[in-house]
């Protein structure tokens, strides 16, 4: 808390100076967006004054701009742009814009480049399409909070296309916060706040089912009472019901839990339609270590352990691995790594 006072107290003193830097040192998203835990999830740059190059107007809503770099690829690629005092105007989504002067702010879990009276942004160029959105599971964004899983994502343009049942609502510290419930059972809290279509609290109610839904990751940190991530759809277009017409997903996995992980390590998936299944772990040359799962399995839910050894029942050295499942002529791929004893 002291800390954030005394950075308030800076920022402060920049707005009724209205200072600038014309030297403000330029950096990319990755740059400012990347942090862990041995910086306690903040920038690297949490506190300066700088400049922000190379990210797409993705989303706009209330006083907050959502920028996306992406060349970057598919982690710390995002960040968001907020209007304190003043509020970046002649922005459009999907337009190429950077931003000077700009504060690095961490503000209740988030980092944030806070846009004041001596800041400045340009337009370089219009009519960008958005980014694809990263694939996310439930269990990506779980809740309670796991920052090393779900960090890299925040800001992100991200779709999760699994099959979710709107659980609790109410939740939070604004309790404008419900639970998305996966087929696996997995639970991540989402918000309709950042929905520029609606007026209301909430566009969703429990019990209501998901085949798909687009939106954007936020963390949110309150003193020591509240600590969480919400997925924040955009606009309702972002909300496909169960039973829409569109192409589904044939399967989902959660990576290893935990991770990293002392073995045996779970891997959870789920299946929308029964058939024909794959589960493979490969080291990062793309050799095979071990095949798991090789035959059919019933749709819904389901659970495997890998006990850390190879195909030769040897113990596999520590380090990162994949897991590559592949089904329905879909495949994904998640890293995990295995710690020994």
């Amino acid at each position: 808390m002291t800390r954030l006072l005394i950075l308030a107290g800076a920022l402060a003193v920049l707005l009724a100076a209205g200072s600038s830097r014309a030297d403000a040192p330029p950096y990319n998203i990755y740059e400012l967006e990347y942090s862990d835990a041995a910086h306690d999830w903040e920038s690297p740059h949490y506190g300066e004054i700088v400049k922000c190059v190379g990210g797409i107007v993705t989303h706009k809503f209330r006083q907050r701009i959502v920028l996306q770099d992406p060349t970057l690829g598919s982690e710390w690629a995002a960040i968001e742009v907020r209007g304190y005092p003043v509020y970046p105007v002649g922005l459009e989504i999907g337009d190429q814009a950077d931003f000077d002067s700009v504060y690095v702010d961490e503000y209740r879990g988030v980092t944030v480049l806070q846009y004041y009276n001596a800041s400045s942004h340009v337009v370089n160029s219009s009519g960008h399409p958005l980014p694809d959105p990263v694939h996310l599971t439930v269990w990506d964004l779980r809740y309670p909070p796991q920052p090393e899983d779900t960090e890299r994502y925040t800001g992100m343009l991200t779709v999760i296309p699994e099959r979710v049942t709107i659980g609790e609502r109410d939740l939070g510290s604004h309790e404008d916060n419900y639970e998305l419930v996966s087929l696996g059972g997995a639970i991540a809290w989402a918000s309709d706040y950042g929905n520029t279509d609606i007026d209301s609290t909430y566009y969703v109610a429990s019990g209501e089912c998901y085949q798909r839904l687009v939106g954007i990751p936020q963390r949110y940190v309150y003193e020591d009472e509240w600590d969480y991530y919400q997925f924040l759809p955009r606009g309702i277009a972002d909300y496909t019901p169960c039973g829409t017409d569109v192409a589904e997903t044939a399967f989902l996995v959660s990576p290893t839990c935990p991770n990293p992980f002392v073995a045996p390590g779970e891997i959870a998936f789920a299946l929308a339609h029964p058939g024909e299944v794959r589960v493979e772990i490969h080291d990062l040359l793309g050799r095979s270590v071990i095949r798991l799962v090789d035959g059919v399995r019933s749709a819904g839910p389901h659970q495997i352990a890998w006990d850390g050894r190879d195909a030769r029942g040897r113990v596999a050295p520590a380090g990162i691995y994949l897991v590559r499942t592949e089904a329905g002529g879909q495949v994904q791929a998640h890293r995990v790594c295995l710690i020994t004893r």
